[in-house]
């Protein structure tokens, strides 16, 4: 919201706790800088979008629709349907296809939610379905070095673990390549002593 201060901004908000995410505890605390958001100089009106990416879509994005209302204020459109305060709305992208899509929409019809509070993305859900979920395989930052507003080196490991799908839970920490005995391949371990067989190929972006 500070680096990106007009216009759209999106945020996948399910690292933990998407419900507590889309309440007090975290988005609301930041309501009235949110309301404030001014359009940017091409006219896309001040919004934050926050994206949701794991649990039953349908069901999750409900949830989150209710709890943002409570949270940030909604309205009755002409048609009698829910919609959220201008400046807030939500995008689903995980799971999403044809016939998911329609049943989105249908359930948050029947609640009386509006379709105008909602966007979709998708990409190999339109596809064959061979992607990286095929084998549960995603690049994750998992450690951060950085410098505090005192100038000193701080620390801090990192991971995502979402409320609703357990098996999207990430490892943290500086992680090391090991071969063990007997296993096919090598495989990354958490604060695994011995010899790292690690190579690096990236760093800073640089090769």
């Amino acid at each position: 919201l500070v680096k990106f201060p007009s216009g759209l901004v999106a945020c996948v908000s399910d690292s933990f706790d998407i419900y507590k995410a889309c309440g007090p505890e975290m988005w609301g605390k930041l309501k009235t800088k949110i309301i404030n958001r001014p359009a940017d100089a091409l006219g896309n009106p001040g919004r934050l979008v926050i994206r949701p990416d794991s649990g039953d879509p349908k069901t999750v994005d409900l949830a989150i629709l209710e709890i943002l209302g409570e949270t940030f204020g909604k309205r009755k459109n002409s048609k009698g349907y829910w919609v959220l305060d201008d400046h807030v709305r939500i995008i689903q992208g995980d799971g999403i296809k044809y016939e998911t899509l329609v049943e989105i929409l249908e359930h948050l019809k029947q609640a009386g939610w509006s379709a105008e509070n909602i966007g979709f993305g998708s990409g190999g859900g339109l596809l064959q379905k061979l992607n990286r979920d095929t084998q549960k395989f995603a690049f994750k930052c998992s450690f951060i070095e950085y410098v505090d507003a005192a100038g000193q080196v701080l620390t801090r490991d990192v991971y995502k673990s979402p409320i609703d799908s357990p098996m999207k839970k990430s490892k943290k920490g500086r992680l090391t390549l090991h071969k063990l005995d007997g296993s096919e391949g090598p495989i990354v371990q958490e604060f695994l002593k011995g010899n790292d067989e690690t190579v690096e190929y990236v760093k800073n972006t640089c090769l």
